[in-house]
């Protein structure tokens, strides 16, 4: 399975045009959005636009700049499939999301919320405790605590430690992030888990059955 991965947009139409044209040409199952495509709160329906020409599947987890109500709308209008706290089974692997909402599109600041526990991240890696690990698919805004996927260009980790746990216990494919900008898209392992921070570079993947 194929999948093209991208994050951090803020609402950068340029970027979404030419990340759509990539997704064309790349004979992936879905792409997926690991969150950040507005800035406050504010979303561009052009960057929805651009990708819906494509006619690939979107799956996409809200980042902390979002808001809750406007990226709900924004999906809804562009008939994109929310994977926020949800499990979805595609080509025989099992994708599981989890954002970071906002009810305003604000954040607090990334250090306090990514180092402690998120309540709401508990339920969902409960539902995929049972599924085989190495057909699990793990869809984050914040990647997980540690890895250079985490860490800003000032070198300080804006990740979580709660997922961090939780992917050295369980060890699924990949975990897909966002959330921390980089000068290209980033590429990390935890023992066998794949680790990518794609942001508005564009990610393309294979995943095979292990």
């Amino acid at each position: 399975m194929r999948l093209f991965l991208f994050s951090d947009l803020h609402n950068d139409e340029a970027a979404a045009r030419r990340l759509a044209g990539e997704a064309l040409g790349a004979n992936v199952a879905a792409i997926v959005s690991a969150g950040d495509l507005a800035t406050d709160g504010v979303h561009s329906p052009g960057v929805y636009a651009l990708f819906g020409r494509v006619g690939i599947p979107v799956l996409a987890v809200p980042g902390n700049h979002d808001g809750l109500l406007p990226y709900k709308v924004a999906l809804a209008a562009a008939g994109w499939e929310d994977l926020h706290g949800r499990v979805r089974a595609l080509d025989g692997w099992v994708l599981a999301g989890h954002g970071l909402p906002r009810l305003d599109g604000r954040y607090s600041g990334p250090d306090g919320d990514a180092q402690a526990e998120d309540p709401a991240l508990t339920p969902l890696l409960a539902k995929v405790a049972t599924v085989t690990p190495n057909r699990l698919i793990l869809v984050t805004h914040l990647p997980p605590w540690g890895t250079l996927a985490a860490r800003d260009r000032r070198f300080v980790d804006r990740g979580s430690l709660q997922l961090r746990r939780w992917v050295e216990a369980h060890q699924p494919a990949a975990v897909l992030c966002g959330h921390v900008h980089l000068k290209e898209a980033v590429v990390d392992q935890i023992g066998k888990t794949l680790v990518v921070n794609a942001g508005p570079h564009g990610w393309v993947g294979s995943f095979k059955s292990g």
